[in-house]
């Protein structure tokens, strides 16, 4: 999508930097006999304010020639400025698509930390905390058994293979502290 974006937004400004070439070769035959006999300013910095409201106003030039000129240029114009605003509008779109986009997701998917439950609260009650092949360990901390299926290798030492499973701590006993990361072991099967 970005690069859909910026191809567009480079069509725009070549075709913008067209129509310049092309407006300037109807606005100096127009604009210089006028300029010469004093109804407008001369372009030495670019058209003045009351050169572009003649250009670009309604009221019809005296000589046919001077008209003919006149309105090439001004659809020349026109032209220009309408691809200028597509460039930036493409331009605008494409940093969105790539920065803020991201950014925003980044935001939405970044979830956060989890909450710190002290030991007198109980987020769930166990009947036992030997069920599904846990273990009573330190006397208060039920963990997983020591062989655990369905691990994923990480490929990543020093833990090459990860698997989720939780840990449960009796209430009423001194905080314990979970280690973040996996469990390390000889084999997929075997992570004790």
């Amino acid at each position: 999508m970005v690069v859909t974006f910026i191809v567009l937004g480079v069509a725009a400004w070549v075709g913008a930097l067209m129509c310049l070439i092309r407006a300037n070769r109807s606005f100096y035959p127009w604009h210089r006999p006028l300029a010469e006999a004093g109804i407008l300013p001369p372009n030495s910095r670019g058209p003045a304010l009351a050169t572009w409201r003649r250009l670009l106003g309604n009221r019809p030039e005296q000589d046919a020639t001077a008209e003919a000129y006149r309105l090439a240029a001004r659809g020349w114009a026109i032209r220009m400025f309408g691809l200028g605003a597509l460039f930036v509008l493409c331009l605008g779109l494409a940093w969105l698509a790539a920065f803020a986009s991201p950014l925003a997701a980044a935001r939405a998917g970044s979830s956060p930390r989890p909450p710190t439950v002290p030991c007198g609260d109980e987020i769930a009650r166990l009947q036992s905390g030997r069920g599904s092949g846990y273990r009573i360990v330190l006397g208060v901390v039920s963990v997983p058994p020591s062989r655990l299926r369905q691990v994923i290798a990480t490929h990543r030492r020093p833990w090459p293979y990860w698997r989720k499973a939780g840990i449960a701590v009796h209430a009423g006993t001194a905080g314990v502290s979970q280690c973040a990361g996996g469990l390390a072991g000889p084999s997929r099967d075997h992570l004790g």
